[in-house]
């Protein structure tokens, strides 16, 4: 028994191992090209065009940070992404858990799942091919070059994405919950707000922050649908540096690295958020 209790004990180890290895494999070279990017950003010009290139900047300088906010309008393109990032969310956020809550809970028929996945289908339409179609709708509307078609646009590519993901979050709330918070007198949207967001919080979270990241870091539609400078977002500042003559890359990188600060920091601050939802609704359940 000793030996075969020693010979599993060394297997569990070493698979163990194995799993830390490839972990840890992933997480470099996740990490590598942000390291890049943030290395560049500290390097002086003539250094960004050395070749062989060095990955640690032996001369280091902030002239590259400096001339962003001097050539670029970083700040206002930083407010105009905090814009489209909140008037996203709120539509995707308050569309998406009334249509998943009345899917999951009231309007059940016969072909439901046949048009669930027909709206999570319209996601998976390539972006460029949706531009023109935007563009002509914007037009129409008088709505080009304004924050309104660009939350428009995030919105159809996130919206049917969330009320697929949050009515099966749904559906597995027992009925039992529903049908007491009814008899305590809760009307629908108090049901809503107050037994099914609080057990389904982990996935609004998550699916919360894969909206902002993504919004975030949007840059077709913004480079299509958007021509001002009080309306582009921060994707859009990096390009003020990358022309068919020339590529300043310090400044572009600096760029860079300003534009995922906000994202890291609604990630980081939400995360603490999705291991509170799940501890809480497990307790709950």
């Amino acid at each position: 028994m000793r030996y075969f209790s020693r010979q599993w004990k060394v297997k569990s180890d070493n698979g163990r191992l194995v799993k830390w290895i490839i972990l840890s494999v992933y997480i470099v070279l996740s990490l590598a090209p942000v390291f890049w990017t943030l290395s560049t950003s500290f390097k002086p010009r003539s250094e960004t065009l050395e070749i062989p290139p060095s990955l640690i900047t032996h001369n280091f300088t902030l002239d590259n940070y400096v001339k962003v906010f001097q050539k670029t309008p970083v700040l206002l393109s930083l407010r105009n992404s905090a814009i489209i990032v909140t008037g996203t969310l709120f539509l995707c956020l308050t569309l998406g858990l009334l249509s998943a809550y009345g899917l999951s809970k009231f309007f059940k028929f016969a072909f439901q799942k046949f048009f669930l996945y027909l709206a999570l289908a319209t996601r998976a339409i390539a972006p460029t091919a949706l531009v023109v179609p935007f563009l002509i709708i914007g037009r129409r509307l008088h709505i080009l070059d304004t924050f309104l078609i660009l939350i428009l646009t995030n919105t159809y590519m996130w919206l049917p994405f969330l009320i697929w993901l949050m009515k099966g979050f749904f559906d597995v709330i027992p009925e039992e919950l529903v049908d007491a918070a009814k008899i305590d007198g809760c009307s629908n949207l108090g049901i809503l707000r107050k037994v099914i967001i609080p057990l389904s919080i982990s996935g609004l979270v998550s699916v919360a922050i894969l909206i902002f990241i993504d919004t975030w870091n949007e840059l077709l539609f913004a480079m299509s649908l958007a021509e001002s400078v009080g309306v582009k977002p921060i994707t859009t500042t990096m390009t003020y540096f990358y022309t068919d003559v020339y590529t300043v890359y310090g400044w572009m990188t600096a760029a860079g690295i300003i534009g995922i600060i906000p994202a890291i920091f609604f990630t980081l601050f939400f995360q603490r958020h999705i291991v509170k939802g799940i501890v809480a609704g497990a307790v709950k359940g």
